[in-house]
Formats: C-alpha cells, sequence, structure tokens
C-alpha cells in the first residue's frame, strides 16, 4: 500500500469494501444501529476519496487495517519561483515575471483556502455556485461535510441515471452513481435557509447527546413523505447519534447516543 495516501486519494473498489466491513463489525458489536448501519453503508458504496470514507468511520473502533492518510504536502514556493523563472526565461519576459514570483502575494495566488461549509457564509456561497454551476438549484441530495459537500443530481445527458459532484470551493463533476429512482421528488436550494442547516449542526452535540463532536455531517435528501436535513454526530469516544428534521428546522425525529 502507497505511503503517500491523502483524504484527497480517490478511493478503490477495495477500499470501500473494506469501510463496509469496518461498518457490519461496529453494527454486529453495538457501536452502530441497524438505521445508521444501512445508511453509513449507502455513503460508503458511493465514496469517491479516502476521505469521504475516513468521515464514515473516524468514530468507529476497529482493529481493521486501514489506510492511513497523510496531510496533504504543501506546495513548496521556491519551487513555484523556480518553475516561473525558468518559464520566464524561456520566453523572454524574466524580468517582469521573476518579479511577480518574488512577491509573496503572487505565489499565493497558487492555493486555495478550503471552504468553511459549516458556516452561514460557506453554506450560503455553495447554494449559489450550485445555482450556477447547473442554471438551478434543484438537486437530489447533498452531504455536506465541514470543508466539501457531495451534492447528486440527475444526469443532464442521461436523466434516469445520476451524476455525483463535489464541491471543495468549486464544483467539480466526478462521476455517474447509478441508476436514478423514477419519480424521484428534487429539493430546491433556494427554499433551503443556510441559518437552519448551522443551526442544527451547532445543536448537535448536545440534542443527540454526544459530547464534543468531532465527526459531523448533514444530509439532505426527500425521504417517502417530504424533503430533511439528516444531522450526524460522533466524536472520539465512540458515541454517536443522529437527528432527522424538516426543511424548516423542526426536528421529527431523535436518535441519541445511549451508553
Amino acid at each position: 500500500m502507497s505511503d503517500n495516501l491523502t483524504r484527497e486519494t480517490r478511493a478503490r473498489n477495495a477500499d470501500r469494501e473494506a469501510t463496509c466491513a469496518v461498518l457490519d463489525s461496529a453494527c454486529a458489536d453495538g457501536q452502530l444501529t441497524a438505521t445508521e448501519h444501512a445508511e453509513l453503508t449507502e455513503l460508503a458504496t458511493v465514496a469517491i476519496t479516502l476521505g469521504d470514507l475516513e468521515e464514515l468511520t473516524s468514530d468507529i473502533q476497529t482493529e481493521a487495517s486501514l489506510p492511513v492518510l497523510h496531510a496533504k504536502a504543501a506546495t513548496d514556493r521556491r519551487w513555484i519561483a523556480v518553475v516561473i523563472i525558468a518559464l520566464s526565461v524561456a520566453s523572454g519576459i524574466g524580468f517582469g515575471i521573476a518579479r511577480m514570483a518574488s512577491d509573496s502575494t503572487a505565489v499565493s495566488t497558487f492555493s486555495t483556502a478550503e471552504p468553511k461549509l459549516h458556516t452561514v457564509s460557506g453554506l450560503t456561497a455553495m447554494f449559489r455556485a450550485i445555482e450556477t454551476k447547473f442554471g438551478s438549484g434543484l438537486v437530489d441530495e447533498m452531504i455536506i461535510y465541514p470543508t466539501y459537500a457531495r451534492v447528486t443530481r440527475p444526469d443532464p445527458a442521461a436523466p434516469r441515471k445520476s451524476l455525483d459532484s463535489r464541491y471543495d470551493g468549486e464544483l467539480v463533476e466526478t462521476s455517474s452513481v447509478g441508476t436514478r429512482e423514477p419519480g424521484l421528488v428534487q429539493i430546491d436550494v433556494a427554499e433551503l435557509d443556510p441559518r437552519v442547516v448551522i443551526a442544527l449542526l451547532d445543536g448537535a452535540g448536545s440534542t443527540t447527546a454526544v459530547q464534543n463532536p468531532s465527526t459531523l455531517y448533514a444530509v439532505v435528501d426527500q425521504t417517502e413523505t417530504e424533503p430533511t436535513i439528516q444531522i450526524h454526530a460522533g466524536n472520539d469516544l465512540g458515541e454517536s447519534g443522529h437527528l432527522t428534521a424538516a426543511l424548516d428546522g423542526e426536528i421529527m425525529s431523535i436518535y441519541p447516543f445511549k451508553p
């Protein structure tokens, strides 16, 4: 196994299967309820990156050997400067580019800060990006982690299929995730108040009796009766719980952690 795996490394089928095996064991030994197991297993089967998979098992006790992920290496600014200078010499405009390379402000444009999606401003920016990119705010499902999100919608080229996109400051289509259920009712992000989602996330720890959540994410999708916001919380002590609310924030059900 490579020693250079990061959260951005794409997951293999073997990685998804290993995560599902951990979830199976966690359900068998009482760490997960049947509902939690079903939801997390579904997410594992469509995970795009190793970071997606890590989010699903970060609060689970396991003896299984899962990939050890390293922080993504920061780009060496000195190397950027060397490359820019070399290119500038080749193109005959060395002085201007070399000066720009020495300017820390110019070099910083090569890096993009991760969005903070568990804030009102971060979530508002994502909703706007969805409407701008897709021409409407209609989606089938959103899974919102602290610094990135997955958005599922019909494939414009094949409406009977679902298309998965990743948002981490910009929306990038990643893959087709299978057949889309006929008659699936979509959710319009224009009808979602970011303040409601953030309030549910902020209060999830106390609502689900999970102390100091280290894993926290929201799932917005359509149930059999109405669209809902599901909040999942977990911590390093192995405590986990989740709740379901209507789009206006009204709590519909709570599955708290029970010692």
